[in-house]
């Protein structure tokens, strides 16, 4: 807490002074905090809770994400320089920005093939079944029961797949 003690007790005693919107009031994640939180909720303490909820939510995604990226990169050599070729030269044509991100669609579409096939869970979209249900082919899924999307078959199915998974990694969502 005592890092962020100074910023966040500052930005209170702004908003007490000069109200919720005041001149110069960034736009940033403790704004956003303090525009959703409850009265009781603007201490120093309960906004270092969320604020460290948010990174830990953020970071570990991310690291997740960037993780699966770089074993899918050694998983596939093959594909290094191809994507090595595209973002060296969107960069010498247009430096390194934001929007030349935008122009680097073989490695876009080799990261979101690394998450779409590299999400860590067998199973997404869990759901306890709360009233008995039958499908129109008769079966019955009763009350009581989880039920479950299985996401590593759906994505690794050859036969539902567009592309086969491994030829994929470039090529599935540049288009």
């Amino acid at each position: 807490m005592g890092h962020l003690r100074p910023f966040i007790q500052e930005r209170l005693d702004n908003e007490a002074q000069y109200g919720k919107d005041w001149p110069g009031r960034p736009n940033d994640a403790l704004s956003w905090l303090l525009d959703h939180a409850e009265e009781y909720q603007k201490t120093v303490r309960e906004l270092t809770t969320r604020i460290l909820v948010v990174n830990f939510a953020a970071i570990h995604t991310t690291s997740q994400a960037f993780t699966q990226v770089l074993f899918d990169l050694a998983a596939n050599p093959s594909l290094v320089p191809a994507l090595r070729e595209e973002v060296e030269t969107v960069i010498l044509e247009e430096g390194y920005s934001k929007l030349s991100l935008h122009k680097m669609v073989k490695l876009d579409s080799f990261i979101k093939e690394s998450q779409r096939l590299g999400a860590n869970n067998a199973l997404i979209m869990q759901r306890k079944v709360l009233k008995d249900f039958t499908f129109s082919d008769g079966t019955v899924v009763p009350k009581g029961h989880i039920i479950a999307v299985p996401n590593f078959a759906m994505h690794y199915d050859q036969v539902s797949c567009l592309l086969h998974p491994s030829e994929a990694m470039l090529k599935h969502f540049s288009s």
